[in-house]
């Protein structure tokens, strides 16, 4: 399976009022594992055309760094933020150029329209469901653009439910304690996308034979 680990910073938890700020992506194929280094990867910093901002207060404290950096950008008029990795788009850009500017990174690297002209993308998040779509699919003209997230997104979360002793799935710091990592979120797009595919990739050699048959009880 190829899928795009998707996770967003926003400046608050909703998105009818809220904005994204920093956008990350890194495109995993489950039968070609990469190492960070070497994985397609893709973060944009997300500027207001307005200069203004929502945030809450909490939300204002684990970005107080993105934040100075938006500053900067906003203050020198400068968005382009060189790197050595050849595998990271790395650039900050106004909200209403993120979508156009993702889906040609998709194309850059392999992704096709299907026969209705829809660019289909296997999305991976820890919420992405109920949490970074809403926020992309919030961005004006979102539709215009013919990008469109499968309705069935990853969630690690359903691979390390303790079936016995869990009441809900597990949040994030303790499927990664499950799965072997270091708990803990660093609040930064790009980090926490990773994190994501390397909580699934112990999921990937639990191989069931669906090809079997079963009766219906």
């Amino acid at each position: 399976m190829r899928y795009v680990s998707i996770d967003i910073e926003t400046t608050g938890l909703l998105h009818e009022e809220h904005q994204i700020i920093e956008f990350g992506a890194i495109i995993e194929d489950s039968n070609d594992p990469q190492s960070y280094e070497d994985s397609k990867k893709y973060r944009r910093i997300v500027l207001a055309r307005d200069g203004k901002y929502v945030f809450s207060s909490y939300a204002a404290m684990i970005n107080a760094d993105l934040i100075k950096t938006i500053a900067m950008i906003e203050r020198k008029g400068s968005a382009e933020f060189p790197s050595t990795d050849k595998n990271l788009t790395n650039t900050a850009l106004y909200v209403d150029e993120l979508i156009p500017d993702f889906k040609q990174w998709l194309y850059v690297n392999g992704f096709k329209e299907n026969s209705k002209g829809i660019l289909e993308v296997t999305a991976a998040g820890k919420n992405f469901g109920s949490f970074d779509r809403q926020f992309i699919q919030a961005i004006p003209d979102f539709e215009a653009w013919s990008l469109r997230f499968h309705h069935r997104s990853i969630d690690p979360g359903s691979g390390y439910i303790n079936w016995k002793t869990d009441d809900v799935p597990p949040g994030t710091d303790q499927c990664k304690i499950r799965a072997g990592l270091r708990k803990g979120s660093k609040h930064e797009a790009l980090a926490d996308a990773w994190d994501v595919i390397q909580m699934l990739r112990p999921l990937y050699d639990r191989v069931i034979d669906y090809s079997v048959e079963v009766e219906p009880h």
